[in-house]
Order: structure tokens, then sequence, then C-alpha cells
């Protein structure tokens, strides 16, 4: 009798030694599982605020070289309230020398450059910008910029004619603050009879 029950002592002593391994395990393979669970929620989320960043940024990116498209196409058109100033050219037939003049206007525009060439009959009546619009070309600050037919004058002789687009030419790379004109009439190559300016070809300040 005393050896049954010191073999069922041992017995249950064995049991609850095995039990609380097996509790130890389950609470060990739990912690792990929850430690995996929470790395693999850390990781996702890591790369989801990476993933939203990189979007954000390249929003930003996109918004950024739209308004800086804007800002260029809006340049040949700007208002500077109060303080606006254009200049422009007019030229002697017979010294063939451009003299400069300086305007106060509403606005800063080739409209307007166009108007005091107009009112010095420079150019000729109902000449008028289709669009205008500065662009970097090459690197080079460029004024690219469309009239009506109206622009060339069939009536000029060849000096004439020259000195014409010379004032013009001088009139918005000094207002505009470019390096060169990129001209075209009705979205065609200028051509009078006299003078052809060929696609690719730049009006320079002379």
């Amino acid at each position: 009798m005393k050896y049954n029950k010191k073999i069922k002592g041992l017995l249950m002593v064995g049991i609850l030694i095995a039990s609380t391994i097996s509790m130890s395990g389950c609470t060990t393979s739990a912690n792990n599982s929850s430690e995996q669970k929470t790395q693999t929620e850390e990781k996702n989320t890591n790369e989801g605020s990476e993933s939203k960043n990189s979007e954000n940024k390249d929003a930003s990116k996109n918004a950024t070289d739209k308004e800086k498209e804007s800002t260029q196409n809006n340049e040949a058109n700007k208002t500077e309230s109060g303080n606006a100033e254009i200049i422009y050219y007019t030229y002697d037939i017979n010294t063939e020398k451009l003299t400069e003049h300086k305007q106060k206007a509403d606005e800063v525009s080739v409209g307007n450059v166009i108007k005091a060439l107009i009112s010095e009959k420079v150019l000729q009546k109902g000449t008028d910008v289709n669009k205008a619009k500065v662009e970097t070309v090459d690197g080079v600050r460029t004024l690219i910029v469309d009239v009506n037919d109206k622009f060339i004058n069939f009536d000029l002789g060849s000096s004439a004619e020259t000195l014409m687009l010379r004032s013009f030419t001088n009139s918005l790379i000094k207002t505009f603050k470019v390096e060169q004109v990129k001209l075209t009439v009705d979205g065609k190559s200028y051509s009078s009879g006299h003078i052809v300016i060929k696609d690719g070809e730049y009006l320079k300040f002379k």
C-alpha cells in the first residue's frame, strides 16, 4: 500500500511537471506569435508611411512644376500694379539709328509694347499679338511671340523693314528682360519678300 501511494504521488508530480512545461511552451509560442505579428504590423506601417511620403513628395513636385510653368506662361502678360513700365524703340530711316523710350503702362505686356510702336508709326494699325510666353530654350531665356498678319507691312523697303524688326525685337528684349525673341505670324515663319525668318531662327538685340 505504501508503495502504491508513493507511485501515485510520483505520477501526480510527473503530471504536474508535464502540465507546467506544456503551459510554458504555449505561453512562449503565443509570445513569439504576438511579437511576430507586432513586427509585421510595424513593417507594414513603416512601408505605408514611406509610400505616403513618396506620394506627397511627387505631388508637391508636380504642383511646383505646374506653378513654375504657369508663371512663365503669364510672364509675357504680367501686371505690375502702379509701377508698370515698358521700353520701346523707334528708328530714324535717314540715320538708321534706334532711340529708346520708356512709358508707364497699366501692365507689362506685348500688347502694350505693340500699341506704343503703333503710336510711333513703327508698326501699322491693326497689328496685334495672338499669344506670347517666356520660355527657356536650350538654356536661353526666350520670348516666344505670335502676331497677326498686320505685323508685316509690304509697303516698307528692305532698310525700313530691317529697322522695324530691330525696333520690335529690342523693345521686347528690354521690356521682358529676355535674351532672344522667337517671332511667328499667325503661327507661321515671318516672310515678307525682303526678309525671311526661318524656323529655329531667333531675333537678338542689335
